[in-house]
């Protein structure tokens, strides 16, 4: 990313809120006006004009060495944001405090630094801020260098002790949930038996084969990274026992996870997982109250707890096939999408995934294979591989439907079948269905006999998930079971989905 766009991408950034609050609490040299003038041109420049918006400005007249401008303009902006965001959270209470010890310190005022410094650490241990215990001790130490007191230090030094066991404890949990996250995220649920052996060699290590926790945020650590393990290995009985241990854990402990309100919105996005698969219905509309009702002042935050509300909205009207109610929700996301910026890409490609399911289901074809574009067009090909597979799958099923002969319908399926081949991840049922149009294209088949061919398509469809559970998984994407007898058939698809009950037909049987 080119440092020439930095001023332009954050001013784009801003609220109508941040804008205001920078205008009114940032101190802007009042012999110079240079500065808001160019904060108001970059901010009514469109996307498109950004990348030529330093040859607008320096011909504007009265503006003079650019670049410092536009550096101080940066910096005042994030001072801005800072203040705005910071002066109510925890942590900024904390560094603020720290900082008046320092002061306080350099003037020999040591019991009025030593007051401050009891009062930081009482904090820090509500709050589990362990990081800052370190430079807490240190200003302890100094002042017990100055004082001379050889009681009080050793007392200082036990804490230290006692802290850092702590925190290197709290760390371990952490690199060992970040080690797990980084393979999972690339495959999602794992498809093969290598994927699973690259999970169990984690899963094997002492500290998650019996639990060693110290602090509230260390156990936080511990059950999400068996979380992971249980979803990965599609095992719904694990995971949801894990779950319940998550909610009562940020439940009992509010002052430990207050302003850490992603842990919330995590943990409740997956308990409605959780409460989908196990048909548990009449939980949900409890469990989506609570994520509506996790208040945040990070944008992040909010933009999460959006995805995660409309993401289980969807999957519920996808679960009890009430597709039309789930294409007015897609109508309506889509408007709200429009001030929304989705920084996660796993998070972008699931609310996408499941919009392109709802509008295939109501006949929306154009619509659906916008959304699947937005997934398999994606360069991201490393993230979340089972999501980009699934939708390439009924990207050409779309395709299909709408125009069977359509000649570009090879090109898609080849392309399908090289990239779930290239990433080793094609399941034995997705081989079938690429075989299959393949089939279609090569005009191994006639018109007159397709839907014989639908026919012997199903039969070895069901063979498979009858000998393998780990094959069921892919209908949890979609339902190509439901479609293929949609063709033998020649009735629409969202009514076979409803009378066959999805959620139980093949959920039932599965472990995830």
């Amino acid at each position: 990313m080119s440092k020439n766009n930095n001023l332009g991408e954050v001013i784009a950034s801003l609220s109508k809120s941040e804008k205001r609050y920078f205008r009114i609490s940032t101190a802007l040299p009042k012999k110079n006006k240079q500065f808001l003038k160019i904060f108001d041109l970059v901010e009514a420049a469109k996307d498109k004009d950004r990348k030529n918006l330093n040859l607008k400005l320096k011909g504007e007249s009265g503006i003079k060495n650019l670049p410092a401008i536009k550096t101080y303009l940066y910096k005042a902006i994030l001072d801005s944001l800072h203040t705005k965001y910071d002066i109510a959270s925890a942590d900024y209470e904390l560094y603020k405090m720290i900082h008046q010890v320092g002061i306080l310190y350099d003037k020999g005022l040591f019991n009025q630094a030593l007051s401050l410094i009891d009062k930081a650490k009482g904090m820090v241990w509500r709050h589990e801020q362990l990081e800052l215990l370190p430079e807490i001790h240190k200003w302890e130490l100094n002042i017990n260098q100055a004082s001379l007191d050889p009681v009080w230090a050793e007392r200082v030094i036990r804490e230290q002790e006692v802290a850092l066991k702590i925190i290197s404890n709290l760390y371990q949990y952490k690199i060992l949930n970040a080690q797990l996250f980084v393979k999972i995220h690339r495959f999602g649920v794992a498809r093969s038996s290598a994927q699973m052996a690259v999970v169990e060699k984690i899963m094997k290590h002492p500290m998650l084969r019996r639990r060693q926790t110290l602090s509230v945020m260390a156990e936080y650590s511990f059950y999400s990274t068996w979380g992971l393990y249980f979803k990965t290995k599609s095992d719904l009985v694990g995971y949801n026992r894990i779950t319940k241990n998550l909610v009562r854990l940020i439940e009992k402990n509010k002052n430990v996870f207050e302003g850490r309100e992603m842990r919330y919105v995590q943990v409740y996005s997956n308990l409605l997982l959780c409460q989908r698969l196990l048909g548990r219905y009449g939980e949900i509309a409890r469990t989506i109250d609570k994520l509506k009702a996790v208040k945040s002042i990070s944008k992040q935050v909010n933009v999460q707890i959006f995805v995660g509300v409309n993401y289980n909205k969807l999957s519920l009207c996808i679960d009890k096939a009430n597709f039309n109610e789930g294409y007015r929700l897609v109508r309506e996301i889509m408007e709200e999408m429009k001030g929304i910026k989705i920084v996660s890409f796993d998070h972008k490609f699931a609310l996408n995934s499941a919009m392109a399911y709802i509008c295939f289901a109501v006949g929306q074809f154009s619509l659906s294979l916008q959304f699947l574009n937005s997934i398999i067009s994606h360069n991201q090909i490393q993230v979340r591989q089972d999501i980009q597979s699934s939708a390439r799958i009924l990207y050409l099923v779309t395709r299909y439907e709408m125009d069977p002969a359509d000649d570009f319908i090879e090109n898609i399926t080849k392309s399908a079948q090289y990239f779930l081949k290239g990433k080793k991840i094609l399941y034995e049922s997705e081989k079938l269905i690429i075989d299959f149009f393949l089939q279609i294209i090569k005009g191994d088949f006639g018109r007159e006999n397709i839907g014989e061919q639908f026919i012997k398509l199903k039969i070895n469809l069901n063979h498979i998930f009858a000998n393998s559970q780990n094959e069921k998984v892919s209908l949890l994407s979609f339902d190509y079971m439901s479609w293929i007898e949609s063709k033998i058939t020649g009735r629409a698809f969202h009514e076979i989905v409803k009378e066959q009950s999805l959620e139980r037909k093949y959920l039932v049987n599965i472990n995830f």
